[in-house]
């Protein structure tokens, strides 16, 4: 019974998991087209003057960076995940960690913040908690669903 619990967590720890990547995935997706189309960032509410200070004179290398970063490995995995790739766990680990890593350079880099970052943050330490939690319980059930 207390086996049958614990594959119940797991499950429960992965399918939220796997909608965080989603939504993280896709909003990238999406947002990095966006800038990558519109570099001036017109398009999405922001102005070129909120780079003031960075190295970036528009949006299209950030654009790419988030497209590619964030979006599609955050996707692929997602995909990875829903198909139980051996890794899956290390997967969810590592795009927490990217996301994480993301909006802390953004934090550090842009002059202003948003309290958006703040919730991808936390998706991102989310993910990587996670990531570790299921790295640990599929280790110690030894178990490959």
């Amino acid at each position: 019974m207390e086996q049958t619990a614990k594959k119940a967590s797991l499950v429960i720890v992965k399918v939220t998991s796997l909608i965080i990547l989603a939504v993280v995935g896709i909003t990238a997706l999406l947002g990095g087209a966006a800038l990558i189309i519109d570099p001036s960032g017109q398009s999405m509410g922001l102005n070129v003057e909120g780079l003031t200070g960075t190295m970036f004179y528009d949006y299209r290398a950030p654009g790419i960076v988030l497209f590619l970063a964030i979006g599609v490995l955050g996707l692929s995995a997602a995909v990875l995940t829903s198909g139980n790739h051996k890794y899956y766990p290390l997967l969810v680990f590592y795009q927490g960690l990217i996301l994480t890593g993301w909006i802390l350079s953004q934090i550090y880099i842009l002059p202003s913040t948003h309290f958006m970052q703040a919730v991808y943050g936390m998706f991102g330490i989310i993910l990587m908690l996670m990531g570790s939690y299921l790295l640990i319980k599929k280790e110690h059930l030894n178990i490959y669903y």
